[in-house]
């Protein structure tokens, strides 16, 4: 197998930027950028945010104040209930966000940056979660905010064409 430059510069973002969330998640700080090159390009130092690398932005991680046990178990757990959803196994990811909600009462789900590029079967899954966890406020928000996303909308009818016969 050939892996070009342009993706093996791809994987090497990719992998960078999972690190920076398991690096959020823990509440360890960014560690200084490499001065290496890939494929022969150098590259460029990142001066990471934590609030722009975590998965879960809060207040918490902006103010740099080091998370509970309890605040890292719910992220973790709400990190898990992502990947779970991307495999589109909806069951045990709703089980995922369930621990996520019960543990930190003032996780929101839906501040995960591609929470909003999951299926809807993922969305289904956090209302679920959060009605289990007794959170039926957040619950109630996410359905609303979700048929306002996921409305019907019009799709304009496309003109007919009208078929001429062909004389002899």
């Amino acid at each position: 197998m050939v892996i070009s430059e342009p993706a093996i510069i791809c994987l090497t973002a990719s992998t960078e930027r999972i690190k920076g969330w398991l690096r959020a998640l823990s509440g360890r700080p960014a560690p200084a950028a490499p001065e290496t090159a890939v494929a022969g390009l150098p590259l460029q130092p990142v001066v990471a945010d934590a609030a722009v690398v975590s998965p879960l932005p809060t207040t918490a991680v902006a103010e740099q104040v080091p998370l509970t046990a309890t605040e890292r178990r719910a992220r973790a757990a709400a990190f898990r209930g992502m990947m779970l959803a991307r495999q589109r196994r909806f069951e045990p990811a709703e089980a995922a966000f369930e621990e996520a909600a019960r543990r930190d009462p003032h996780l929101d789900l839906t501040a995960i940056p591609t929470f909003w590029q999951l299926e809807r079967g993922a969305h289904e899954a956090a209302i679920h979660a959060y009605d289990a966890a007794g959170r039926q406020r957040d619950a109630q928000e996410l359905t609303a905010r979700m048929r306002n996303v996921f409305r019907p909308r019009l799709v304009a009818e496309r003109p007919t064409r009208r078929v001429v016969a062909a004389r002899e």
